[in-house]
């Protein structure tokens, strides 16, 4: 049996203290809903690709539906978690069938490689560390020395394609495979997502390949040189292990009291000083506030008399003017109008974001010529005023 997997390096990443009570205290908890109808929808596309592979039988939903019912019979344990209580096991048997109805559809008019193998095992040495790599291919496909390496995802959300690129996942598994099948040349990386009926594709280079292998040895020897395991608050809390770690957090928290008597006073003092920046600060928005409200008479005084101080009964404000030109917003007849200019002045090249600052450049440097004048009224000349206090002079 390996001594890694890609499952194994995520759970690391996602939380230290969650790996720990898997992969080294062992701690066992019951099955979540979730992951059963994941195996419950594998096993049914096992068997499906299978009948093709095998005995060329072509299985349609009807049949995969018959299979889901059988497998879904033999595996169902009453004790497997369902966390939102108001759903049922049919609620999740629906979706597993919706899942595979939507497997048949993303396979209509797809080429059909020859399958070399169904959850084939693969794995390779990891340099540097004595340790193995394994893990097990969904679904390996070949057409002459091309491969495609397809993984199921039993979710509603599938991922960017720039997560898919650097996803170390199913990357894993082309490093394996690469050393089963040296004559390899292209390999295609797939995530059929069953929920949303979409398929994620991808390729890496060379140096990519480099750089994965580089990253799993540094990920196994950051593993094992970890002795502390601290947990990771993450969109995946609470966890199957919410109750293991709240005792570990407290253990934690008393050994750390214990090894500083002074903590408690510190943690308090800490605490009362949030709360007074709070306070600060809940002060500052409301001044700035007030301010707000003066404003409009100050700015309206300071455009009708071109005024550069303004005196009260005690102290003068210092009055500081300046000119902003404000760009048409997208979507607005303005732009629509200055990006015609744009392209008649031959500048969409360089000017191709239409940020105020490139435009404004053009326009300064003369790049319009005889549409300067016409770019230059489309933007909206705003007035800002700054208001600094200063003591009067006596």
């Amino acid at each position: 049996m390996a001594d890694y997997s890609p499952s194994r390096l995520t759970t690391y990443m996602d939380c230290p203290l969650k790996y720990r009570f898997n992969y080294i205290d062992h701690i066992q908890k019951p099955d979540s809903i979730a992951p059963f109808v994941g195996n419950v929808v594998h096993a049914v596309l096992r068997e499906v690709i299978d009948a093709r592979r095998r005995y060329g039988k072509e299985l349609g939903f009807d049949d995969a539906a018959l299979i889901f019912e059988r497998v879904w019979s033999q595996e169902w344990k009453d004790d497997i978690v369902i966390r939102k209580e108001y759903l049922t096991p049919d609620d999740y048997k629906q979706l597993g069938l919706k899942y595979l109805e939507k497997f048949f559809r993303m396979e209509e008019g797809r080429d059909r490689w020859e399958v070399v193998a169904l959850e084939k095992g693969c794995g390779f040495d990891i340099p540097e560390t004595g340790r193995t790599m394994g893990g097990y291919m969904d679904r390996l496909e070949r057409s002459g020395n091309a491969f495609r390496i397809i993984d199921y995802k039993c979710t509603d959300h599938a991922m960017s394609q720039e997560k898919a690129d650097k996803d170390h996942q199913l990357g894993i598994y082309e490093l394996a495979l690469r050393e089963q099948y040296p004559e390899a040349e292209e390999v295609t990386l797939e995530w059929y997502y069953l929920g949303t009926g979409e398929v994620v594709s991808s390729s890496r280079a060379a140096d990519q390949r480099e750089d994965l292998e580089r990253e799993v040895v540094r990920m196994v020897q950051t593993i094992e040189a970890d002795s502390e395991f601290l947990p990771l608050g993450n969109r995946w809390c609470p966890c199957e292990y919410i109750e293991e770690c709240e005792a570990e957090k407290e253990r934690r928290t008393m050994k750390a009291a214990e090894a500083d008597r002074d903590l408690a006073e510190v943690v308090d003092e800490y605490a009362e000083l949030c709360d007074s920046q709070a306070a600060v600060k809940a002060q500052l928005k409301e001044l700035e506030a007030q301010k707000e409200e003066l404003r409009p008479r100050l700015e309206e005084f300071c455009r009708e008399t071109g005024a550069w101080s303004v005196e009260g009964q005690q102290r003068l404000l210092a009055v500081m003017k300046q000119v902003d030109y404000g760009i048409p917003g997208k979507g607005s007849e303005q732009r629509l109008e200055l990006e015609d200019l744009v392209r008649k002045a031959g500048l969409w090249e360089q000017v191709t974001d239409l940020s105020k600052t490139s435009v404004l450049d053009a326009i300064g440097k003369g790049r319009f010529g005889e549409f300067g004048n016409d770019v230059r009224s489309l933007f909206e000349e705003r007035e800002k005023f700054t208001f600094n206090p200063r003591l009067k002079e006596r």
